[in-house]
């Protein structure tokens, strides 16, 4: 799904060695959870791994039209551009543009395959990932 990459100032906002020992309280880590489960998705829900590899090319994707929100099929319409996004711009196979070797291994520059996990999680060091 689109993304974006910012760096943002906030008056008033906590300081990097406060955050780090917020991070040591599970009440912080719960909340940053839930922030991830709301915003990131780390796999496309209800589809099988089969009909994720089937092969497409679809140019009229409409990742910068969204859907009104207000329409009585809105949470469909979205589940299935979802999809579409995903399949379309952000799967990844590994390669030869992202294979590398460090230390002997044969390694992914982009650290494939990705963790799965059945909850979205923060540890207290703030390494995290989706559900």
């Amino acid at each position: 799904m689109l993304h974006l990459h910012i760096l943002l100032w906030l008056i008033g906002c906590s300081t990097a060695a406060h955050m780090k020992d917020l991070l040591h309280s599970d009440k912080f880590r719960e909340k940053v959870s839930c922030y991830i489960d709301e915003n990131i998705n780390g796999d496309v829900r209800g589809t099988s791994s089969e009909e994720f590899d089937i092969p497409s090319c679809n140019s009229e994707l409409p990742y910068s039209r969204p859907y009104d929100p207000s329409s009585n099929n809105y949470d469909n319409s979205v589940s299935k551009m979802e999809f579409l996004l995903a399949k379309n711009l952000q799967k990844h196979k590994c390669g030869l543009g992202c294979i590398k070797v460090m230390k002997g291994q044969v390694i992914c520059k982009r650290c494939a395959p990705f963790p799965v996990s059945k909850l979205s999680w923060i540890d207290a060091e703030g390494k995290w990932g989706p559900q």
